[in-house]
């Protein structure tokens, strides 16, 4: 499969046939059926598309596709008839533009040559992204169209790619949940699986969340985010979904995230996590230490391991603090001990930045989907609480600025700033 796919988003619940009577959505999708298999182009992207198009629009599995479409058929659906071409091409022709004419020619024998220029004119923006150009001509595509040209320019961008790296019990899952905004990786105080989780930020925000982990899951649910397929044999999981934050992650950036590199049990954490350092190309490695065990032997040696085989900028984040008693625990003091020890293993002027992880991961949840959990809520309060002390504010550490005076007296926002991640995410992203 295309991996790149990953950053596409879906467009199904803005697509007018959603809303459609009954019998429209069956001819609607039993002709889209029959395109996208005149292709010869069905490959695992385009086979669970169809499936998820056929969930959400309540299609039995049990349904036979056309072996033709008829008159009826035609006349039923063509008010839609351009929507028709655009979910083809988006399904099975995407990144092929050859077989993306094979679909215009099928479309053409269904409802004729009279269509030919504007069938062009679809091609020749499906394939560029002249966005305005198109809606000026054909007005009834305009609500799947925006989408369309966005997800061809994120697919053309080349990813910005992040590399996270800690020992076992950072914090780099909950660190990785703050950051996509989303529960997407576990969080547990043992070792998971030996396998590298590349984690990418789609387009348009769908409310689909996609794992490739040697199945494809296009609404991939929170069980299955949780449980590693055991027929990958591969080292590798996939995951894209849109970034969330407090102002629109438009960048095209993929998290990878390592195994922890102690796990005594399991040497291959160790190894995977390694080789990724030492032969992935990324543009930014973050290296995340335990705040309430600096400086140990486990993080000496990986530490050391990092700065002989990655060569690349490198930002240094200290989580767990937030559990610190004034009077018996500095923030700036342990910044200052953190940034010796590195300059000790030979790291140059180490950027070294505090962060609470579990305090953004729980700001970015009570924001985007409310906060159930009586226990959750608790140590949300202890955070608004605790964060907002001079002391505690994380982000006066960091040398950028994040302005969010536009959410003032929201709680939620003050927390998300006071824990680092805004400034995090605004070095990471530019």
């Amino acid at each position: 499969m295309d991996i790149n796919k990953l950053v596409l988003s879906q467009y199904i619940k803005s697509h007018p046939i959603t809303s459609a009577k009954k019998y429209m959505r069956r001819n609607y999708f039993l002709t889209l059926q029959y395109l996208v298999t005149s292709s010869e182009q069905q490959d695992l992207w385009s086979n669970k598309v169809m499936e998820l198009y056929r969930s959400q629009w309540n299609q039995s599995d049990q349904t036979e596709p056309y072996k033709s479409v008829g008159f009826i058929t035609r006349m039923i659906i063509r008010k839609y008839k351009f929507n028709l071409l655009l979910d083809a091409l988006f399904i099975s022709a995407f990144s092929d533009r050859k077989f993306g004419e094979n679909l215009a020619h099928s479309f053409l024998l269904i409802y004729g040559k009279k269509y030919s220029k504007k069938v062009n004119m679809i091609l020749s923006v499906f394939y560029s992204g002249y966005e305005d150009f198109l809606k000026t001509k054909i007005k009834e595509i305009d609500k799947i169209l925006p989408i369309l040209c966005k997800n061809r320019d994120f697919y053309n961008r080349i990813a910005k790619k992040v590399i996270i790296t800690a020992n076992m019990s950072a914090g780099k899952s909950t660190l990785l949940n703050a950051l996509v905004g989303k529960n997407i990786n576990k969080v547990q105080n043992m070792a998971c699986t030996a396998k590298v989780h590349y984690i990418y930020n789609k387009s348009n925000e769908d409310d689909l969340i996609y794992e490739w982990d040697h199945d494809l899951e296009l609404d991939a649910t929170y069980e299955i985010l949780m449980d590693d397929n055991h027929s990958n044999e591969t080292s590798d999981i996939h995951v894209g979904t849109r970034f969330r934050s407090i102002v629109d992650v438009d960048e095209k950036v993929c998290f990878i995230d390592t195994p922890g590199v102690n796990f005594s049990m399991d040497e291959s954490h160790k190894e995977i996590a390694n080789i990724a350092i030492q032969t992935m190309e990324c543009d930014l490695l973050i290296y995340l230490l335990n705040g309430e065990n600096l400086c140990a032997e486990d993080d000496l040696e990986h530490l050391e391991f990092v700065h002989k085989n990655y060569k690349g900028p490198i930002i240094f984040l200290v989580n767990k603090m937030d559990t610190y008693r004034k009077g018996d625990d500095s923030i700036s003091d342990t910044i200052k001990k953190v940034t010796s020890f590195l300059s000790e293993i030979g790291y140059v002027d180490p950027k070294v930045y505090p962060i609470s992880a579990y305090a953004a991961q729980l700001g970015k949840q009570a924001i985007f989907e409310g906060i159930e959990d009586e226990e959750e809520q608790d140590s949300l309060n202890t955070f608004h609480r605790k964060l907002k002390k001079p002391e505690f504010s994380y982000y006066t550490y960091y040398p950028v600025e994040v302005d969010i005076s536009e959410y003032e007296n929201r709680e939620e926002y003050e927390l998300l700033k006071n824990s680092g991640i805004l400034h995090l995410e605004k070095m990471i992203y530019g």
